[in-house]
């Protein structure tokens, strides 16, 4: 069964440079999604084979003879070595086509990519001026009901986005997500970057699952999982690094004032979100008193994903005055218009008065609630369900 990707228009839609990386968590779809773009002209090099990987680090040029373009690399973050043979092929087409060559130079080489922390600096180093970089997450609400408009938004509380879990409903969201967490988290982003104290990485993990939606504290947490600050710094920058967290900076027009004042940590998927915080039924779940801030996650995923998946360039902040007064999401576009999202599970009339006096009226205000129907609640709020918060965005965003 296949479960359409936003992406797939969006790309179509692009002429990307000869090099493509696409980013994200593991599991999240990136390799299904490339060889459905792809056809069958590509052929597929998938670097999780040891064999081949090793030849694609040892010997390049070999490997791209037997893998000549155009070519689906997945995981190349295993074989570096192949970004400067890379760069070398790609820039001989250039000289060719400079000689009278028709060769179309776009995405020739596809690329997908898991572990960010190892492939960010060696691929851009190696093509620069070469490489699009697009960002794939686990499924959208805006996707899964595209498949499906019938179904059950409560289900993502456990099984997040993760297309394994939609595309088998038989599989339980504990089991492949414990596994999700012992090998793409425990093994592949904290082992291979040298985090030596892994329980009490492990632990921050779930302390900073247990706070998404909240203001980040750095110090409590790092107190709490027996760490010094700087080496809580240094791993939540690599979660967010590796797109399994956000940490969300405050809005200011200044843009200096943007990265002193606190952060909002989020989670960047719900149901990763729910299994590090231990849950494994959704009733209990939905009657708890985290389920106000988990909602603001699946709200702030739904954000993040419509963003990447439609390759918009939204800036992404929340709101926070020295009063207190709190505004969830601003979401601003390249011409500058905000809107303005607070997440409430039930709804109900929102009326931020520094806010609407820093700004006015000039900017949309919405309440996304679970469930229900689109209700004008003022003249300058209005209520709408989250299902069709993407649209929403697609509207009012350029």
């Amino acid at each position: 069964m296949w479960i359409k990707r936003d992406f797939e228009d969006t790309f179509q839609s692009l002429r990307p440079l000869p090099a493509v990386l696409l980013r994200g968590m593991r599991q999240a779809g990136k390799s299904s999604l490339l060889l459905r773009l792809s056809g069958t002209k590509y052929r597929v090099a998938k670097l999780d084979d040891l064999d081949l990987r090793t030849l694609a680090q040892d010997n390049p040029a070999l490997f791209f003879e037997q893998y000549p373009a155009p070519v689906i690399v997945d995981e190349a973050q295993y074989a570096p070595n192949l970004f400067p043979e890379i760069k070398l092929r790609i820039d001989r087409l250039r000289e060719a086509r400079l000689h009278g060559s028709k060769e179309n130079l776009s995405s020739l080489f596809l690329m997908t990519g898991s572990e960010q922390t190892e492939i960010k600096l060696k691929i851009r180093e190696s093509l620069g001026g070469r490489l699009s970089e697009y960002t794939l997450h686990p499924f959208s609400i805006h996707e899964l009901l595209t498949h499906d408009p019938h179904l059950n938004l409560n289900s993502l509380f456990l099984r997040g986005g993760w297309p394994e879990l939609h595309v088998d409903p038989g599989l339980r969201p504990d089991e492949f997500l414990n596994q999700l967490i012992d090998t793409f988290i425990g093994k592949d982003v904290a082992r291979k970057q040298g985090v030596e104290k892994m329980q009490s990485f492990m632990k921050a993990l779930k302390l900073l699952a247990a706070r998404t939606g909240q203001l980040l504290n750095v110090s409590e947490i790092a107190a709490q999982a027996g760490v010094k600050s700087p080496i809580m710094h240094d791993w939540i920058s690599l979660l967010e690094e590796n797109f399994i967290l956000t940490q969300l900076p405050s809005y200011s027009a200044n843009l200096s004032k943007r990265v002193v004042k606190s952060k909002k940590i989020l989670m960047n998927d719900l149901g990763l979100a729910t299994r590090l915080q231990g849950w494994r039924e959704l009733e209990p779940l939905l009657l708890s008193p985290s389920l106000g801030q988990n909602f603001e996650t699946l709200v702030y995923t739904e954000i993040l994903r419509t963003r990447d998946h439609f390759n918009k360039r939204w800036n992404l902040h929340y709101w926070r005055t020295k009063q207190t007064e709190e505004v969830d999401f601003l979401i601003e576009d390249e011409r500058g218009k905000i809107v303005a999202i607070e997440a409430k599970v039930t709804g109900a009339d929102f009326n931020p008065r520094e806010y609407l006096k820093y700004f006015g009226a000039k900017n949309p205000i919405y309440v996304v609630t679970l469930a229900g129907r689109e209700i004008r609640r003022s003249a300058t709020c209005t209520e709408i369900p989250i299902r069709n918060l993407a649209r929403l965005l697609l509207d009012e965003l350029a």
